[in-house]
């Protein structure tokens, strides 16, 4: 949500099965070196996407009015409006704009379908950016089906160089920033089930790795092949404050790391329950902060003050270890994330993988302290879990991601409490109203890693030794009071040249 890629097209995919309401939309991968930085009812089949991977953020081929406009935007969970930058706006204009609005842009006076509304369009993302125009109506196509008359938001200026579709709770659509009720519209999965392309408003999300060029959503179904059994279903959590669904929260119940196939002592985080929000369009995962700091230690990264991020040595990726995730309790599913995954290269200005200052090579660390935001899971978990979003239901069904898979067996999700096919329902795991309090590794003092981090010094760290267990990481952890202490420096090359330094300040986008 967050900034402008390289783009590059993609022709949907449709499933083809038989006697199914199923979209489905697959989904490739572009590097972005720019420093820029959420059928009609006779159709039978889910509704597939293909999903570019960008690395930090994922993207959709789309197309808005008649005729039809060609747009790329990003695909977030964790919003709800769907949404593109006018032609006219002055962030898209001039050379600087193409390069900010490569996804392209709508032109309205082109579409004989458009229509105006009377409402005003305005959402502020956590990092600052934004959007503010108004709401209209047009065909929107998407996966090879068209929706008539889609509400959408139409930016007439923005700071944000793609558009969005929000595939979330309709009560986290941007017209609920007033006072009082909120005037929710039908959103675009509302709009699959009234216009009769899907059965039920539930969709899957498979990411694929970190190296894969693609991935999917599918609308409507689930793929079997694309995740290893078993496929376990949990509650939504309700917001805390206002006790309605506005995210896709879940309980978070533990963590452990796995190491050459032995659990590490020092990290298991089972007793307590946590809110955790699931959010494509947010590209690192926020955690707990003393957990963070445990977890930095281990992998020997230590913030960066010149790019803004957490960086380590890039060998801490081969090493055969699993970062693994709890939730809903001890019958919940346990998503088993490979750290490689939280290892992302970073690329210079020149295209050139980054380096510290004694050569080797530097990454970045896909995690960072929640530092009072809520737990987060984005990408960097998200692409190790297949995830069926039931917004019917609020329910989420998980289940460990199968990699690279090639085979496809897509069912479509059936109306009623049962509908997911092939998942088991736990039974434990609601918070019942717990609040963040309740996780042990909130409040108190934090400690700081030790370890002289100097120019030419290399971040290392116990997941890199044979123990595996409790070694201090060449590595300045976060203060106590949210603030970073000056960390590693890269070399001269590495300045400025981050592929997701520009995407840090989005990170905690909900």
């Amino acid at each position: 949500m967050k900034a402008a890629l390289a783009y590059t097209a993609l022709a949907a995919e449709v499933a083809t099965v038989l006697g199914q309401k199923v979209v489905h939309y697959p989904f490739h991968k572009v590097q972005d070196y720019s420093g820029n930085g959420r059928l009609s009812k006779r159709a039978t089949n889910p509704i597939g996407v293909t999903i570019t991977n960008a690395q930090t953020l994922y993207f959709v081929n789309a197309t808005v009015g008649t005729p039809a406009q060609q747009l790329e935007m990003q695909l977030d969970t964790g919003s709800s409006d769907v949404w593109m930058s006018d032609s006219s706006a002055s962030y898209c204009q001039g050379t600087q704009g193409a390069e900010q609005c490569q996804g392209g842009t709508f032109t309205p006076g082109q579409s004989s379908t458009y229509k105006a509304l009377n409402t005003i369009f305005n959402i502020t993302y956590v990092d600052g950016t934004g959007s503010t125009g108004n709401y209209f109506t047009d065909n929107f196509g998407i996966g090879g089906v068209t929706l008539d008359a889609l509400e959408m938001g139409l930016a007439t200026k923005t700071t944000i160089g793609t558009g969005i579709i929000g595939v979330g709770y309709a009560a986290d659509e941007a017209v609920c920033n007033t006072e009082g009720p909120c005037p929710t519209y039908p959103s675009i999965i509302d709009n699959m089930v009234s216009q009769g392309k899907i059965n039920t408003h539930a969709y899957s999300l498979w990411l694929d790795d970190v190296q894969a060029q693609t991935g999917s959503i599918l609308f409507g179904g689930v793929d079997s092949a694309k995740y290893r059994a078993p496929l376990i279903t949990l509650p939504v959590e309700q917001d805390q404050y206002s006790g309605s669904y506005t995210s896709f929260s879940v309980a978070f119940t533990g963590f452990t790391i796995t190491k050459n196939g032995a659990v590490q002592t020092g990290f298991t985080s089972s007793g307590y329950t946590q809110q955790a929000i699931l959010d494509s369009g947010t590209s690192l995962t926020l955690m707990p902060d003393a957990l963070f700091t445990q977890l930095q230690q281990q992998v020997g990264a230590t913030y960066s003050q010149e790019v803004g991020i957490y960086i380590a040595d890039c060998s801490v990726a081969a090493v055969n270890a699993t970062f693994d995730f709890s939730f809903g309790g001890t019958s919940g599913p346990i998503i088993h994330v490979p750290i490689n995954e939280f290892v992302v290269p970073l690329i210079n200005e020149n295209g050139q993988a980054a380096t510290f200052q004694n050569g080797k090579a530097a990454c970045e660390f896909g995690m960072q302290p929640a530092d009072g935001d809520p737990v987060l899971f984005g990408d960097t978990f998200l692409r190790s879990a297949y995830v069926v979003y039931d917004l019917d239901n609020n329910l989420i069904s998980m289940a460990n991601t199968n990699f690279n898979a090639t085979g496809s067996n897509v069912q479509a999700i059936s109306s009623g409490t049962n509908g997911v096919p092939g998942a088991t329902q736990t039974a434990t795991g609601g918070l019942g109203g717990a609040t963040y309090t309740s996780n042990p590794f909130l409040g108190g003092s934090q400690s700081t890693a030790t370890g002289n981090v100097g120019s030419s010094a290399v971040p290392t760290g116990a997941l890199l030794t044979q123990g595996g267990s409790g070694a201090s990481a060449s590595a300045t952890a976060t203060s106590g009071n949210g603030e970073k202490s000056a960390g590693e420096q890269l070399a001269p090359a590495g300045i400025m040249s981050v592929l997701s330094a520009a995407f840090l300040a989005m990170a905690a986008m909900l």
